[in-house]
């Protein structure tokens, strides 16, 4: 079965099931993370079954592979392992609404750009309460871009 695994399709899916999700708002980012672990655990398992693991941070402590950088180590929020090889780090962020987008978006970018030299694919996700701008700008597609082609990092902002 691993044989036909094609990690991009799992990403492209788990993806637009992130975007096309309805979000409450949130008063702590740890009840963000709650949820969003919930929704991949579910559309991995299903996608994968048993060749598949998903740890969720504070929830299963001790199970997330981190990574040494910088004399530190950063723990992704989410981690998805296939065959116990740490194949996807997720780094789930809360815009809130008395917040800028700016710094969590570059917070998010940042530590999936650290995660990528030992998880084959990161995904930054965002959920934005801020008041920021919501026309897109051609940046924002280059950003993207460039973020999967040098990285293999996806970013998610979703409103």
């Amino acid at each position: 079965m691993l044989q036909y695994f094609d990690a991009t399709q799992l990403i492209d899916g788990l993806c637009e099931k992130l975007q096309n999700t309805e979000f409450e708002d949130y008063e702590a980012a740890g009840e963000l993370l709650l949820d969003v672990g919930d929704i991949v655990t579910e559309y991995v398992n299903t996608e994968l079954g048993e060749l598949a693991s998903v740890w969720v941070k504070d929830k299963d402590k001790g199970k997330i592979k981190s990574v040494w950088a910088y004399g530190t180590d950063f723990w992704p929020d989410i981690a998805i392992e296939v065959r116990d090889l740490p194949m996807i780090a997720l780094e789930v962020k809360l815009a809130k609404r008395d917040s800028g987008l700016a710094e969590v978006v570059t917070s998010a970018i940042g530590k999936a750009l650290i995660y990528s030299v030992q998880y084959s694919y990161g995904i930054a996700f965002v959920l934005d309460r801020a008041e920021s701008d919501l026309r897109r700008h051609w940046f924002d597609s280059e950003i993207e871009t460039r973020l999967w082609e040098n990285h293999r990092i996806r970013l998610i902002i979703s409103r």
